[in-house]
């Protein structure tokens, strides 16, 4: 059985919180986000990453984030902090970046450099066509299985269908790699393979 990895990307207050700077300004998003993890269970992922953008107020003028987006999750305030309360059954890591792509920070972190071909990644998070879509390539330039939840993502201006629709992506989802599902349909499926290894466990010392 393939390793799975839980990814959610920059679900920081100031991305998500009715109040937050670069606010997507969706309560209900925090609230599914939240149920989710609160649902997790011991062994249904090997590792959950959660990555936070992370800057500082002296030096994020001269950032080229600057050019595009006000100040935002500057370090230590409110809007920094996470949106959300990960439970501890899973073994996490938050990775702090200084730009809007995960993998620009990969030297700085071992788990990003280990060999993702052949592992699942299940990923959420904002936005989905801008921080969420650069770690999705960078998993499947990696060769990884990517999973979307869609309705723990949101994106400025295209929403997950959209992205996953797009042309560049088709050898992808005809091959298995990439798809999206929901969250509801995350939790059948751990619920229907949960039943199938308990009969072949009870199958297996039938005999």
């Amino acid at each position: 059985m393939s390793q799975k990895y839980f990814v959610l990307v920059d679900f920081q207050n100031d991305f998500v919180h009715e109040q937050g700077a670069l606010s997507v300004k969706n309560p209900q998003l925090i609230q599914r986000v939240q149920k989710f993890l609160n649902n997790l269970q011991q062994g249904m992922f090997e590792q959950m990453i959660v990555t936070a953008d992370n800057h500082f107020a002296e030096t994020y003028v001269f950032t080229e984030e600057a050019r595009h987006y006000p100040p935002h999750c500057i370090h230590g305030s409110q809007g920094w902090h996470l949106a959300v309360t990960p439970k501890k059954n899973i073994p996490l890591q938050i990775l702090y970046k200084g730009t809007t792509d995960m993998w620009q920070e990969a030297y700085t972190y071992p788990v990003l450099q280990q060999d993702w071909k052949g592992k699942e990644v299940y990923l959420a998070g904002v936005l989905s066509d801008v921080c969420v879509k650069q770690a999705m390539d960078g998993f499947l330039s990696r060769g990884a299985k990517v999973t979307l939840l869609e309705d723990l993502c949101q994106g400025a201006e295209k929403q997950v269908p959209e992205i996953v629709s797009g042309a560049e992506y088709d050898t992808f989802v005809r091959g298995g790699l990439l798809r999206h599902i929901t969250a509801a349909q995350f939790f059948r499926r751990e619920l229907l393979n949960k039943k199938i290894m308990a009969n072949v466990i009870c199958n297996g010392e039938g005999r």
